[in-house]
C-alpha cells in the first residue's frame, strides 16, 4: 500500500474489510504516477462505516442533493464521494456498490479530473475543450454523465478498470480514449 495515497479508516472500517480489500485492488490498476501526484498535491482516501454525512467534512451537507441528483435524494444518502473542498476520496464501506458497480476508480477519477488535471494544465481536465468536445460528439447513454466532472469520473473509471473496458472505451468513445492515453503517457515518462 505504500504507493498509494495515504488512507485511513473511520467509524469501524478497516483494512481487513472485504470490501476494503476488493477497493484496494481496484486502486491498485492505477500507475503509481497518478498516485503520486494526488498525494503531493495532498488528497487522501477515508474508508468508513455508516452515512457519509457522519464525517465531519461533510455534516454542512446532511439534507443537502448533491448537484445533477434527483432531489429525494440528499448526501445523506450517498455512500462514495470525492470532496474537493478538502482534497478528500470518500469511500462508504456499508454500500460501496452503486447499481452493483464499484465506485473506487469513480470516486478516483474525481480527484484525477481536479489534482491531474491542475498538475498538468493548471485547470480541471474536465474544464478542457478537448473533454466538453467528446462530451457532444461521444456521449454516454446516461445523461448524469454529461457533466464534465462525471464524464471525466467514469471515462477514468472505464480506462483503468481492465483491458475490456479500456477497449470498450477505445472503441466507443474515441476521444476521451485518446486524451486519457495522452495523459497515461505522459504521466509514465515522469
Amino acid at each position: 500500500m505504500k504507493s498509494l495515497l495515504p488512507i485511513k479508516f473511520r467509524a469501524g472500517a478497516n483494512e481487513n474489510q472485504v470490501k476494503v480489500k476488493n477497493s484496494i485492488k481496484e486502486l491498485k490498476k492505477i500507475p503509481k504516477e497518478i498516485h503520486a501526484i494526488l498525494s503531493e498535491m495532498g488528497c487522501c482516501l477515508i474508508y468508513f462505516n455508516g452515512k457519509i454525512t457522519d464525517n465531519f467534512e461533510m455534516k454542512k451537507y446532511r439534507g443537502v442533493t448533491p448537484r445533477g441528483w434527483n432531489e429525494k435524494y440528499t448526501w445523506d444518502n450517498v455512500s462514495s464521494a470525492y470532496f474537493s473542498e478538502r482534497k478528500i476520496i470518500f469511500l462508504g464501506m456499508d454500500e460501496i456498490y452503486v447499481d452493483k458497480m464499484e465506485v473506487t476508480l469513480h470516486e478516483y477519477g474525481h480527484a484525477f479530473d481536479s489534482n491531474v488535471g491542475l498538475y498538468l494544465f493548471g485547470k480541471n481536465l474536465s474544464e478542457m475543450e478537448v473533454v466538453l468536445e467528446a462530451i457532444k460528439k461521444e456521449p454516454f447513454s446516461e445523461k448524469y454523465f454529461e457533466n464534465p466532472r462525471e464524464y471525466i469520473a467514469n471515462s477514468f473509471d472505464l480506462f483503468y478498470s481492465g483491458k475490456k473496458s479500456r477497449m470498450n472505451l477505445k472503441k466507443n468513445h474515441f476521444i476521451i480514449y485518446q486524451f486519457l492515453f495522452k495523459i497515461d503517457k505522459i504521466l509514465k515518462e515522469f
